[in-house]
């Protein structure tokens, strides 16, 4: 039985849309690199502090531009359209954290990928 390794690589984005940023507002990545075999449960996660307004989830693959992923935003989800399938995303208020979980890693899911926030 053959196993494939899945590299999926997380770094850290502060996304301004408004326009002001606040010395407060950081965010930043738990694991610089996940390295999975195919079919396990993956989960990123990013802490952000500050005020923040909604949740965002991008990847890259090589060569590539940004694709979104999926967002909250007053506890409502948004997916990309079309929806990318095995991705959920939780937002922990209490720990100020939220996650990205892929539910069966796969090669095809081997990107650089970016959390965000408003």
């Amino acid at each position: 039985m053959l196993t494939f390794a899945v590299v999926l690589l997380i770094e850290y984005l502060l996304m301004t849309f408004r326009g002001v940023t606040s010395a407060e507002d950081i965010i930043f990545s738990y694991n610089d690199t996940v390295i999975a075999k195919a079919d396990e449960k993956v989960i990123l996660s990013c802490s952000y502090t500050g005020t923040v307004y909604d949740l965002f989830w991008y990847r890259q693959f090589p060569g590539s531009t940004l694709q979104f992923l999926i967002m909250e935003s007053s506890g409502i989800i948004t997916h990309a359209t079309p929806q990318v399938p095995g991705i959920t995303m939780t937002n922990k208020k209490d720990i100020r954290r939220m996650d990205l979980e892929i539910s069966s890693a796969s090669v095809s899911f081997s990107a650089l990928y970016y959390c965000a926030v408003q």
